[in-house]
């Protein structure tokens, strides 16, 4: 049962996102704007991890080629990456009166389309593109701006909550980060020297 879950867990988070889809769809005008916008992108962003893992898939792959690292247990980062999705949407679509937990996937969104655009160089990539840079184009990105201007134009983000939306993003990632690269025998630190050596082009 244990190994039916952890082999199926993109196809769950798929359902999730396309099942909060379907949720903001069939309550459009009962629910605040940010709210509608969470749900979309949490749509977005399980289809952007199937382009990351599936189709055409790769990402992992190339990480672990350019960073010197390799997962033993794929479905090992599969389930942090599951998890730190739930910890990045579930508490936004619950609680969309905290507008600040609101704007954490719309970051996010603005975050994949930068680190993607980037990638090409850092990886040295042949094409302009690593895998999820498409969905991270045409769907995180346009939908994280609009909602981002949507709450600075509307005043509903202070000075106080952009920073409780940093610390919450590098919680989380740097968390992901640092469970998935332990769990491979490498030392954090050592994953970073290759982050660093990898932007430089050493």
């Amino acid at each position: 049962m244990t190994e039916l879950l952890m082999s199926n867990l993109i196809n769950i988070v798929s359902a999730l996102g396309f099942a909060a889809f379907i949720f903001v769809l069939a309550r459009w005008s009962g629910i605040p704007i940010l709210q509608r916008m969470v749900g979309i992108q949490f749509f977005f962003v399980a289809l952007h991890i199937n382009e990351e893992l599936r189709i055409p898939g790769g990402f992992v792959e190339m990480v672990e080629e350019r960073l010197h690292f390799t997962l033993v247990n794929p479905h090992f980062g599969e389930l942090v990456l599951s998890a730190v999705v739930l910890l990045m949407f579930g508490p936004p679509l619950l609680f969309p009166r905290r507008i600040f937990l609101t704007m954490v996937p719309m970051v996010l969104g603005v975050f994949e389309f930068v680190m993607h655009t980037l990638g090409i160089w850092m990886f040295d990539r042949h094409v302009p593109y690593t895998p999820g840079l498409a969905t991270a184009t045409c769907l995180l990105l346009p939908v994280g701006v609009y909602s981002i201007r949507f709450a600075i134009k509307n005043k509903l983000m202070r000075a106080v909550d952009w920073l409780f939306v940093f610390l919450y993003m590098l919680f989380c990632v740097g968390m992901a980060q640092q469970i998935v690269v332990r769990s491979t025998g490498m030392s954090y630190l050592d994953f970073l020297r290759n982050v660093r050596k990898s932007i430089l082009g050493e």
